[in-house]
C-alpha cells in the first residue's frame, strides 16, 4: 500500500464530538495547568495517581528507564510515555495509551514496543483493571518476528504508598496457565519535576509503510471550525523506535485558554500489514479504524465511532490541493443515510505566521 503525503491526519478535526471546555495538561501531567477532573471520579480516576513528576527504574542489566504519565483530552485518557538506554547508553521506547472504551465499557490498552532483534516490532491489544492498591492488565502482544500468533501476557501493579510500586510481567498459554515473567521496582521521587520527553527531531525518519508522513513532521497546521470561528491547531509527532505518529488538535478562542480536543495514534499493524488509525477526544468518544489509499491517490479513513450510547461509522477524505492547503471533507454513515458533516481547508503554516 503506497499512501502519499496528502494523509495529513490534521483532518481528525473533522466533526469528531469537540467537548466541554479543558485546560491544557502540562508536558508532565501535574501542576496547575492539568484540566480540573470531570465531576464524577471516572474509570480512570485510578491512574490520577502516577501523573506528577517522572517514575524511575534500573534493570539488573544495567538499563535505566524513566516514566512519564500524560492526560489525554478531557482526561478520558492517559499517555505512558517510556524512555531508557542500554547499558551502551543505547536509547530504546515504549508507548502506552490507555482509554475508557464507551462500547466496551472498560479500560483499554493499546501499546507499542521498539524492534527487537528475533522478536520484531511489539504491539499490545487489551485491558486494565484496578482494585484498590492492585491492578492487572491482560493483553495480547503480535511481535511477527516470534511467530505469526499473539503472546498472551499479563501486567501486574502493586502500590507501596504514592511513590514506588511493583510491576510483574506475566506470560500465559492461552488456556489459562500463567508464569510470572520478570518483576521490577518503580519509584517517582518525592520533590522534582519531570523533564519533558526528549526532542526526536535527530531521529530517524520514518520508512515504509510510514514514509508518507515525512512532510507532516515538524509543521503546524491550522483550519478553522465553521460554527464557532475557532482557530484548530494541529501538530503532528513522529516518534521513533516504536513508528507512530501522534497527532494533537487544540482548539483557541480569541483571548481565551486553549482547549486539548483530541489525540490520534497512526500505525502499522505488525501482522495485519494495514494502517489503523486510534483517535480520542475529549468528550471520552473513541474513534478506530482504517486508513487507506484510494486510486486516484486521495486518502480515505473509515473510523467506527463510541460514544452517547451508540456506534457509527465517519468516513473521511483528504485531498492536497495544489496550492499546498489540505481540503477535507467527512461524512456520517448512520442508518443506511449518509450525511455531510465537514467540507474545509487546513493550511501549513509556521510559528510567528499570521493565522488564517
Amino acid at each position: 500500500m503506497t499512501l502519499r503525503p496528502r494523509l495529513a491526519l490534521l483532518a481528525l478535526t473533522f466533526a469528531l464530538p469537540a467537548c466541554a471546555s479543558f485546560q491544557e495538561p502540562s508536558a508532565d501531567g501535574g501542576g496547575a495547568s492539568v484540566p480540573p477532573a470531570p465531576a464524577e471520579p471516572g474509570p480512570l480516576a485510578p491512574f490520577a495517581r502516577l501523573t506528577g513528576g517522572e517514575w524511575r527504574v534500573t534493570f539488573e542489566s544495567g538499563e535505566s528507564q524513566r516514566d512519564l504519565w500524560i492526560w489525554g483530552p478531557g482526561r478520558r485518557s492517559i499517555l505512558n510515555r517510556t524512555e531508557g538506554s542500554d547499558a551502551s547508553g543505547n536509547p530504546w521506547r515504549a508507548l502506552d495509551v490507555y482509554y475508557w472504551h464507551p462500547g466496551r465499557e472498560e479500560v483499554r490498552l493499546l501499546g507499542f514496543r521498539q524492534h527487537i532483534a528475533t522478536l520484531g516490532r511489539g504491539l499490545a491489544e487489551g485491558r486494565m483493571r484496578f482494585d484498590g492498591e492492585r491492578a492487572e492488565a491482560e493483553f495480547e502482544l503480535w511481535q511477527p518476528e516470534f511467530v505469526r500468533q499473539p503472546r498472551w501476557m499479563g501486567l501486574r501493579w502493586e502500590f507501596d504508598g504514592p511513590h514506588a510500586y511493583r510491576e510483574t510481567l506475566l506470560e500465559g498459554d492461552g488456556l489459562g496457565d500463567v508464569e510470572p515473567l520478570a518483576a521490577w521496582d518503580y519509584e517517582r521521587p518525592a520533590t522534582g519535576r519531570a523533564l519533558p520527553p526528549r526532542a526526536t527531531s535527530e531521529a530517524p525518519e520514518p520508512e515504509h509503510p510510514m514514509a508518507s508522513f515525512v512532510p507532516l513532521l515538524g509543521r503546524n497546521w491550522l483550519g478553522r471550525d465553521a460554527e464557532s470561528a475557532d482557530l484548530l491547531l494541529s501538530t503532528v509527532e513522529w516518534i521513533p523506535r516504536v513508528e507512530v505518529v501522534h497527532l494533537r488538535v487544540t482548539s483557541s478562542a480569541w483571548n481565551e485558554p486553549s482547549l486539548h480536543l483530541l489525540e490520534a495514534f497512526v500505525y502499522h499493524h505488525p501482522t495485519a500489514d494495514e494502517l489503523r488509525c486510534l483517535a480520542l477526544t475529549a468528550d471520552g468518544s473513541v474513534h478506530e479504524g482504517e486508513v487507506s489509499a484510494l486510486a486516484e491517490g486521495d486518502l480515505r479513513l473509515e473510523l467506527r465511532s463510541h460514544g452517547s450510547g451508540r456506534e457509527v461509522v465517519h468516513d473521511l477524505r483528504l485531498e492536497l490541493e495544489e496550492s499546498g492547503s489540505l481540503h477535507e471533507r467527512a461524512w456520517i454513515l448512520e442508518a443506511g443515510e449518509r450525511r455531510l458533516l465537514s467540507d474545509r481547508s487546513h493550511r501549513a503554516f509556521e510559528p510567528g505566521a499570521p493565522g488564517p
